[in-house]
């Protein structure tokens, strides 16, 4: 850091370095074991050593030490779980000071309104008010892979989720019900089903962000989706038979968590 700030006359390098926080690290070291145990194909530690307070960058990921509790959710098909003990709400705010001092109108972006006031005078949806505000100190990153699998394409079949932990489920589900049935999925009840008791909210990446279909957007109606559910594993499958694979994604609240 300090050779890339000598090397800089024009100072820009000094001034991206300090506002993202890392004017103050000293040293970085990594330890790597392959293979400790039959259990375990890799384990890693590093170590981060700051002089004075944490901020920007570091600040945002200072993650705390946990117990790791699987959640009932998870199914036993998973071949990876990775967990991170960060506050979203904490980090939020450090990266809104990190883009303010960049740029402030970015930084205002974070906290303009998703959804304005409705005429009926219900509040519009924030981002930091009504959903971030509501997200607990713990991501959850499951991956499984269907069997039998091909391996036409070059890529394996795979199902993955994240699962951000809630401190208040009622709020946010209003929040971001409001935000699915307004922007995300407006006037189209066939993206929303019931499930033992939750709401499944279907995102269609080709009419939300055009930028996924080659030939412009493709309104949901169009396609045909079979929800499938296991209950044992509390998985969901989508099928779509009316168009070539591409992303698909749906999320649902729990009690304790965003899925």
């Amino acid at each position: 850091i300090k050779a890339a700030i000598a090397n800089d006359p024009t100072g820009q390098t000094q001034r991206t370095i300090t506002n993202l926080g890392l004017d103050n690290v000293a040293a970085l070291s990594v330890s790597i074991g392959v293979a400790p145990s039959s259990e375990s194909a890799w384990t890693g530690k590093a170590f981060l050593k700051i002089n004075g307070p944490k901020k920007g960058i570091c600040k945002m990921l200072d993650v705390q030490s946990a117990a790791i509790k699987v959640p009932s959710f998870v199914p036993t098909s998973a071949r990876s779980v990775t967990f991170v003990n960060l506050n979203i709400e904490k980090a939020y705010d450090e990266l809104g000071s990190v883009l303010n001092l960049f740029s402030p109108q970015t930084a205002a972006i974070m906290y303009m309104p998703l959804l304005p006031d409705s005429p009926d005078g219900q509040p519009g949806v924030q981002i930091k008010r009504d959903i971030i505000s509501h997200l607990g100190s713990e991501i959850l990153v499951a991956q499984s892979i269907n069997k039998p699998f091909s391996n036409a394409g070059g890529a394996r079949p795979t199902e993955s989720f994240v699962a951000l932990s809630t401190s208040n489920r009622s709020a946010l589900e209003k929040s971001l019900s409001r935000l699915h049935s307004k922007l995300i999925a407006p006037n189209n009840p066939d993206a929303r089903r019931q499930f033992l008791g939750h709401t499944l909210y279907l995102i269609d990446l080709l009419s939300f962000i055009p930028a996924f279909s080659p030939g412009g957007t493709t309104p949901m109606q169009t396609s045909i989706f079979d929800w499938k559910s296991e209950i044992g594993n509390r998985q969901l499958a989508i099928d779509d038979t009316s168009m070539p694979q591409e992303p698909k994604m749906a999320f649902t609240i729990t009690d304790t968590h965003l899925i």
